[in-house]
């Protein structure tokens, strides 16, 4: 490996015409440019089916070719000079891992490849396509294939002899940079068996009187008046919502929500334990968040929140996911400007988390996430599917709302911008 060709720390070219030539645009004819960096070939091919398995529930088969359809045209926007050439690039591996049956853009990722000399990259992401066989003996004749086959073979007998030796081989301690901590809590046995069919029925009763009484609004925007409602008993009071006083087991819930809390500072992000509780005992602003089928939540941080998070109260069968942007494609204050628009490659991964009933999630508070569609045109109609039902308790199979708690533990994003497993976690210049 050590005589294999380097590319010098840039290397532009222009990716090789395939069988049906790419165009910039409607107006252009000219070929899609790219730019390939040492960095985007490290590890950049063999990830892209885990990423793809990770979108499978947020797009359709048929959403997903749209999208990288976008993303592949996105590509071709780009001139190659400069840094253009490296987002073109970046937009081009994206396109990939949403289609990787798509024969035009394998074709331009292995070409690309392969001009740089890097041909065994290029036979693995041909391989790890979904392209049928014929097609890939198209793109690249078998004899190469057999070379490169017995190339690979070669490199990977030699790394085996290596994991095999008698060799310790033992990290100190492993930092994960710039990953981001999502926990889940299960809190089914924990509260009372009757809170969640309370909660449901106090929020309904409130939230059906304001629709009648706002009867021009969305389901979405009769979400957002009612958390104003919620609110103002918060401005006027200082004190949660009235109808949670009158809740069982309510307390208990706000305890455990702050003793999660602490265990997620004091575990995950490296703060001590006694810092960690009281953080944790910062205010905690909950609020009933009430969703129809036709409801969404476009995507939003908390601004002022040291962990945001959500209790699930009621999920009818089809409710919408929880969807979570990677930070890095999507920036919490930058790109939230125009919430709709689409997280940048190579950070372009949403990661969806199915909700249930009882379950407590928490996350950073400059985490942008949004609350997706469901998969259904109502709730509340009885189900076929004797499977999807079964697993459901008796508020959740007939619900006709997804009814959650949200909740904003108050304090600074920057408390929970490190993680730390076992090594420590990076000095703080602000406290």
């Amino acid at each position: 490996m050590s005589s294999r060709p380097q590319p010098p720390p840039m290397v532009t070219l222009e990716c090789p015409v395939p069988h049906q030539p790419l165009q910039d645009s409607a107006e252009s004819k000219q070929p899609l440019a790219c730019m390939l960096t040492e960095e985007t070939t490290t590890g950049s091919c063999d990830k892209w089916s885990v990423m793809n398995s990770i979108k499978a529930d947020l797009y359709t088969p048929r959403q997903k070719r749209q999208e990288a359809q976008r993303l592949y045209q996105k590509a071709a926007s780009f001139s190659g000079e400069e840094g253009e050439g490296k987002q073109g690039w970046l937009h081009l591996l994206a396109a990939y891992s949403y289609d990787p049956n798509n024969k035009e853009i394998v074709h331009n990722l292995v070409s690309n490849y392969e001009a740089l000399q890097y041909d065994s990259i290029g036979y693995s992401t041909l391989l790890d396509s979904q392209l049928s066989e014929t097609d890939r003996n198209q793109l690249m004749p078998l004899e190469r294939q057999a070379q490169l086959s017995q190339s690979l073979q070669h490199a990977k007998d030699s790394m085996d002899e290596v994991l095999n030796s008698d060799e310790v081989l033992n990290d100190d301690c492993s930092s994960v940079m710039f990953s981001t901590v999502v926990s889940r809590w299960n809190m089914t046995t924990i509260l009372p068996d009757t809170m969640n069919q309370e909660i449901y029925d106090y929020s309904i009763r409130q939230y059906e009187q304001l629709k009648q009484e706002r009867p021009d609004l969305s389901a979405t925007d009769l979400n957002h008046q009612f958390f104003k409602v919620q609110m103002s008993d918060l401005d006027i009071s200082g004190s949660y919502w009235g109808l949670f006083k009158d809740i069982q087991g309510f307390p208990e819930l706000v305890a455990m929500m702050r003793k999660a809390a602490s265990i997620f500072l004091s575990k995950y992000h490296g703060i001590e334990i006694e810092s960690a509780n009281r953080k944790a005992s910062h205010p905690l602003v909950v609020w009933v968040s009430v969703h129809t089928a036709e409801s969404v939540h476009q995507p939003h941080v908390t601004e002022d929140a040291l962990i945001g998070g959500v209790y699930y109260v009621s999920v009818p069968p089809g409710s919408g996911k929880l969807h979570m942007f990677d930070p890095r494609g999507k920036h919490p204050m930058i790109d939230l400007q125009i919430p709709t628009s689409p997280p940048n490659p190579p950070f372009h991964r949403i990661v969806s988390l199915a909700p249930k009933e009882s379950l407590l999630v928490l996350f950073p508070g400059w985490l942008v996430h949004s609350v997706g569609s469901a998969s259904v045109k109502a709730f509340g109609k009885k189900s076929n599917d004797a499977m999807t039902t079964s697993s459901l308790s008796p508020l959740s199979s007939t619900a006709k709302y997804r009814v959650s708690l949200s909740l904003n533990l108050k304090g600074e994003w920057m408390d929970t911008s490190s993680t730390g497993f076992g090594c420590p976690t990076y000095s703080k210049t602000i406290h």
